[in-house]
């Protein structure tokens, strides 16, 4: 079969960002001007100028819509209450991978299990970089999972793909803190699925917890199908086992130390199922399609419950049973196969598994017509292997290689006998993921493909050390040089982090810069060791291994329907500096022209005005929000009057993600000696953290001040409540609505059910001595309750709320003397901590005897049978909290601006100082530059463990290149 004649147009070596702007240049200065693959006689008639104008909707489209790229480095891969997380964040333009203009504001939060978030920071960028830290108070943060993003407002644009988002379990440790290993063996017993569980527990010192009583639920979700009471044996070990339902792929097992002298242990422990029955196994075609009587070769993945590949094999039969190829993994669940569908035919693969199990799954329907587009990336070649094949015997076509959504190829070309084979420079991309595109004639794309070109072009860190090995409390220092292949001498900034071995186990397979920014960033869905594929590939067997990914995993990026549709205007506006924007209007709502809009602040003192446009809107720029910011924004009409004129401010409106359930196992379960040691030292942290003064410690003195809510109307007396909320803490709680306030602030406030029938037997019941019973707690979400037989409580005692002395039900009472639960629940969210000026809540007879008699005077009702809560707003009119007219109280998210890292200096003089140094985190620096030749030095000190320090190191120099490095040090001993 013959090629198509072609000739190259242009064909620029890749070189990173500098190679980008060069090529941008080329395309500007010689255009019509892509490296094509040209048919001399085109039946189809497709032009040059058709094909650059293809690219050029392409790079047209990037240019309106660019897309950003994050990566976080931590100090360490996980953590524990009492502990800070620093970070250095690198924002980057995706295409040319050099700093992001389009975003100065950068949003991280950590979010629990139920995707409330319990942290959110502001962080300024500049030049692409900031770097911060989350204090991990465990007032403030309860032990459990949690996930952590980061992202700018720009990012939401193009979806949760590509937010960076980071699982871990933060635990809160103690002394006599249990573990447990668990095995568990799932067999199918008479048809019925059954698991063997065997959890071993023991202490901290490796001791087994011998002859416990416990409770053991297993549940599904939050539904409990099994109880049991258990004892450990002298070995501390346990054997449970039970029967499986057929859906069933996660459980969590909730285990209780009962005995009455027991220590009030509870270990959560979530289990996968990992039923060979339950195997995803997917069968993804080449280009896309089955098509009859064109050779395929197919990629399959096999993934378990726990979302990790596992191994597979099988054979593909045909309708008749005949027996056309065979597959098995060759590596985390993945592999490929070769063979010709026919046509009429469908095809089913059966799945040899463990425990001499089978199973069938169908491959693809087979397309009656249609193109196959083959990629052939060959480790050493220079040209990556083009072959497009079809089942019509000619056509014109265009072919289009992007990476990082620039066009670096692009070709037209016809078939010759069903068949075309092109060669592609890999020369023509940067190092990273190229997507290649075949359309048809009509520009409609028929079958994509992606490979990674790998240039080997990372930068090259050395760190040499000043000594071969070190002391404890030894002076450590580090000359550091950069290069690029050519070992030319880079100027880039990096991060580093130094960790105790002993404590933190370090990931040489795990996402690092390089892999975030060339390869995972582009992908869908969890890639499992990723820095895998980086490794010595001298065989070239991880570049097949890679390739295989790429050919059974999803990718993002642009969608050529929004390349050829009209321009959409993105929902979420870009953010290049913090502003404060709004609007002003009249009482009809108005726009109005030409207003004056002063904005005042105590701190920073602020005293600026602006004016609004011509669609009543205003910006105020330059203004850094520190601390707890408070802006006074007031609007004047052109009598310089506040009358009948309404200003608002576009607030922050916090993203909805999806809260996709990702177990996390807690840190007590399955432990290594490495994460024991972290815990076991972090107690000891906590107990050396006083400050010795003479060999005693300083015993902390804590005095703690009445809190009065000025202005309320308890009726007690300000601050006379079981619970006071006051202004300070009101600040800190920013944008918190009042129902979120009540839920994390007040001890035992929770939403009940008012029955009408009796319950079912599963749920747990609370008799109320003057009320009917009502549900506090509802396990098995059995009963379906109308919302406005919902009350609040407050230690099961049902809630009155009095707002400025006001009950709330005299603005939206819908009977007798109480509102609907869904209206109380509709104003709690409607109302936030900006609104008010603190909240007390009365729910002992102590507090509650005065209210009463004045707020609920029915017979027979005792001040032990319900509380009130007071709270007071800033306007102090009551239920109806309003604004003053032309005025707005603006409370925006603070920058969270970075602490320094505490690096101790020791002198010979206090090496023998009494308090022990066992940081897991020996030393961070978030920002460290290299100078003109490349070179740069840290210094620090090692602390009071012996054994052996990772340095890593990682970075950019902002052009498209990266560098990502670790070394391991030695410390003996004194």
């Amino acid at each position: 079969m013959n090629n198509p004649d072609t000739r190259s147009i242009f064909n620029v070596p890749a070189k990173g960002a500098i190679w980008v702007a060069k090529y941008l240049r080329h395309i500007i200065l010689t255009a019509p001007a892509v490296s094509m693959l040209f048919c001399s006689a085109s039946a189809q008639n497709i032009s040059r100028d058709s094909l650059v104008k293809l690219t050029a909707a392409v790079d047209t489209f990037r240019n309106i819509h660019p897309i950003e790229k994050l990566y976080l480095q931590f100090d360490k891969p996980y953590y524990s209450l009492g502990d800070t997380i620093w970070f250095k964040a690198y924002l980057f333009n995706a295409a040319y991978l050099t700093p992001s203009a389009k975003s100065g504001l950068l949003y991280i939060e950590l979010t629990n299990d139920s995707d409330k978030v319990v942290s959110r920071q502001m962080l300024p960028v500049a030049n692409g970089m900031s770097w911060g830290n989350i204090t991990l108070d465990a007032k403030e943060i309860p032990e459990g999972s949690y996930t952590l993003r980061a992202y700018t407002n720009w990012m939401l644009n193009f979806g949760e793909d590509y937010i960076l988002k980071k699982r871990f379990y933060l635990g809160n440790t103690i002394q006599n803190s249990w573990l447990v290993n668990t095995n568990i063996k799932l067999l199918n017993e008479a048809g019925t699925d059954k698991a063997h569980l065997n959890l071993q527990f023991y202490q901290l010192n490796k001791l087994p917890v011998i002859l416990k009583d416990m409770e053991l639920d297993v549940r599904d979700g939050k539904k409990i199908w099994y109880k049991s009471k258990i004892q450990t044996k002298m070995d501390g070990s346990v054997d449970v086992g039970f029967a499986l339902k057929s859906n069933t792929k996660q459980l969590t097992l909730i285990v209780r130390d009962v005995n009455k002298a027991g220590e009030g242990h509870q270990l959560v422990i979530p289990v996968a199922l990992n039923r060979p029955q339950d195997i995803d196994l997917q069968f993804m075609p080449e280009g896309g399609s089955l098509v009859t009587g064109l050779p395929a070769y197919i990629g399959f993945k096999a993934i378990n419950a726990d979302g990790e590949g596992t191994d597979v094999e099988g054979v593909i039969y045909d309708s008749e049973q005949h027996e056309v190829a065979a597959f098995k993994t060759i590596h985390k669940g993945m592999g490929t196969f070769y063979f010709t569908p026919l046509a009429g035919e469908s095809y089913t693969a059966k799945v040899t598994l463990p425990g001499n199990l089978t199973k069938i799954y169908r491959l693809p329907q087979v397309q009656n017509g249609g193109t196959v587009l083959k990629v052939r990336n060959i480790a050493g070649a220079d040209s990556l292997a083009i072959t497009v094949t079809a089942s019509q015997p000619n056509g014109s076509y265009y072919l289009t290689g992007q990476s990082r959504g620039i066009v670096c190829y692009a070709s037209a070309f016809n078939l010759v006998d069903h068949v075309a084979r092109l060669k592609v420079a890999k020369a023509a991309f940067p190092t990273g993921i190229a997507r290649f595109t075949l359309l048809n004639g009509e520009e409609r794309p028929l079958n994509e493909r992606i490979a990674f070109i790998n240039h080997h072009d990372n930068l090259q860190i050395d760190i040499k050390p000043d000594k071969p090995s070190y002391k404890t409390r030894d002076s450590i220092a580090f000359a550091i040089h950069v290069s690029d292949k050519n070992r030319n001498p880079v100027k880039a900034n990096f991060s580093i982090s130094v960790t105790d071995d002993s404590q933190v186990k370090t990931d040489s397979t795990g996402n690092n810069i390089i892999t975030k920014l060339l390869l995972t960033s582009d992908l869908k869905g969890n890639i499992e060791e990723p820095g895998y594929y980086f490794g010595n590939d001298a065989d070239g067997r991880l570049t097949q291994q890679l390739d295989v990914l790429l050919l059974t995993q999803g990718w993002v990026g642009y969608n050529w329907k929004d390349i050829f549709s009209p321009q959409k205007k993105e929902l979420f506006a870009a953010e290049p500096e913090f502003t404060i924007k709004g609007s002003v209007a009249n009482a009809f709502n108005k726009p109005l022209k030409n207003n004056h809009v002063l904005l005042f602040s105590k701190k920073p003192a602020l005293l600026l005005d602006t004016v609004t446009d011509m669609n009543g809107r205003f910006i105020f720029k330059n203004v850094v929000p520190l601390d707890t910011p408070v802006f006074l924004l007031q609007a004047r009409n052109r009598n310089g009057k506040s009358f009948n004129v309404g200003v608002t401010v576009d607030e922050f409106k916090p993203p909805i993600f999806n809260n996709k359930a990702e177990s996390v196992l807690p840190w007590y379960v399955n432990s290594d000696s490495t994460l024991t040691n972290y815990v076991k030292t972090n107690i000891i942290t906590k107990t050396e953290r006083e400050k010795l003064i003479g060999g005693h410690a300083l015993k902390e003195v804590v005095i703690k001040a009445k809190k009065i809510i000025k202005d309320s109307q308890n009726l007690n007396g300000p601050g006379n409540a079981d619970v006071v909320i006051d202004e300070q803490e009101l600040e800190k709680a920013g944008k918190k609505t009042f129902l979120e306030l009540l839920q994390e602030k007040v001890p035992g406030f929770k939403v009940g059910f008012m029955l009408l029938s009796p319950p079912p037997v599963s749920q747990k019941v609370v008799e109320n001595r003057r009320f009917a019973k009502f549900i506090i707690d509802d396990e098995d979400e059995t009963t379906v309750i109308d919302k406005d037989q919902y009350w609040y409580y407050v230690n099961s005692k049902p809630v009155k709320f009095i707002i400025d002395g006001i009950p709330l039900y005299k603005i939206m009472s819908i009977g007798a003397n109480e509102p609907a639960i869904g209206n109380i629940t509709d104003y709690l969210n409607a109302h936030s901590a900006e609104d008010i000026k603190g909240i007390e809540v009365n729910s002992s007879a102590k507090y509650t005897s005065r209210y009463l008699p004045v707020f609920w005077a029915s017979k027979g009702i005792t001040p032990s049978d319900l509380a009130f809560i007071e709270i007071t707003t800033r306007s102090g009119g009551g239920p109806g909290i309003g604004n003053t007219p032309g005025t707005y109280l603006y409370k925006p998210l603070p920058f969270s601006l970075p602490k320094q890292f505490y690096t101790p200096r020791y002198a010979v003089k206090n090496k023998d100082i009494t308090v022990k140094d066992y940081r897991s985190t020996i030393y961070w620096q978030p920002n460290l530059v290299t100078d003109n030749r490349g070179n740069a030095t840290v210094s620090f000190y090692s602390a009071d463990i012996k054994g052996s320090y990772t340095v890593t190191i990682e970075g950019t120099d902002w052009n498209g290149y990266f560098g990502s490095k670790k070394l391991v040090i030695n410390i003996s001993g004194k």
